[in-house]
């Protein structure tokens, strides 16, 4: 069979279409969203969180639902009130749990960015077959507006021009940067050299180094005191760490 198998809807603002579960499945679902996107009036506003949510999403079912290889997993696109619905559907019906990852963690850093970056998201039994399906809600992206000035919850400033360290636990030593964009380019460069797997590597370039990773990644270190992710390497994981000084 191809690599998609398409059942496009109608009306033409909603999409769907079953893959095989595989690791390349990850990029096709993303060609296909940024395509649905560029048929759609505004609908660049969604792409750059819409593409890092659905990798996450489709990451999750590729990698963790456990069922058979040969079961295929659906994507279903909405974009209707200004909100884009993204759906990930596989044939496993155990939920996705949130929790918030420590350094010991090998797998759960990707809900927590869903958790962090959807407007809201959740999980369902499928209505019409086994499994579940697991979705989220993206509100559009202006990249002409400035950036959102969210209140610190923590008493942390962070903006562009904000001395920050960063390190890779286990891998690098604590290092200083006297400004956000510089630290967050030097631990993009870092990851670059490690054997994460193209999986990883797609998701950290999107949080690091994609359009708009700047002005994100200070909103979550004012509203969380500090950006963690964590890395899955050789068996561990490393935890990633940009904090202010």
């Amino acid at each position: 069979m191809p690599e998609t198998s398409t059942n496009p809807s109608d009306p033409t603002n909603e999409y769907s279409c079953w893959m095989p579960r595989q690791r390349k499945s990850a990029t096709i679902a993303r060609h296909d969203l940024r395509r649905f996107l560029a048929g759609l009036p505004g609908g660049e506003r969604f792409t750059e969180v819409g593409e890092l949510l659905l990798t996450e999403l489709v990451t999750n079912a590729v990698h963790h639902a456990r069922v058979p290889r040969d079961r295929l997993i659906k994507l279903r696109f909405l974009l209707a009130d200004d909100r884009l619905r993204i759906e990930v559907h596989d044939a496993s019906a155990i939920r996705p749990v949130l929790r918030e990852p420590s350094s010991a963690d090998e797998c759960g850093r990707g809900l927590w960015l869903v958790d962090q970056l959807a407007a809201e998201w959740g999980a369902d039994p499928r209505p019409d077959a086994i499994g579940k399906l697991v979705w989220c809600i993206v509100t559009p992206t202006d990249s002409d507006a400035p950036p959102l000035d969210l209140p610190p919850i923590r008493g942390t400033s962070c903006d562009n021009n904000s001395s920050v360290v960063v390190e890779i636990e286990g891998i690098t030593c604590p290092a200083t940067f006297g400004r956000l964009p510089d630290a967050l380019a030097a631990v993009w460069d870092s990851l670059r050299v490690l054997p994460l797997g193209a999986v990883q590597y797609d998701a950290f370039g999107h949080v690091l180094s994609g359009p708009g990773a700047v002005d994100r990644a200070a909103r979550v270190i004012r509203r969380e005191g500090g950006l963690s992710l964590s890395i899955a390497m050789n068996g561990r994981a490393h935890l990633v760490s940009v904090r202010p000084l």
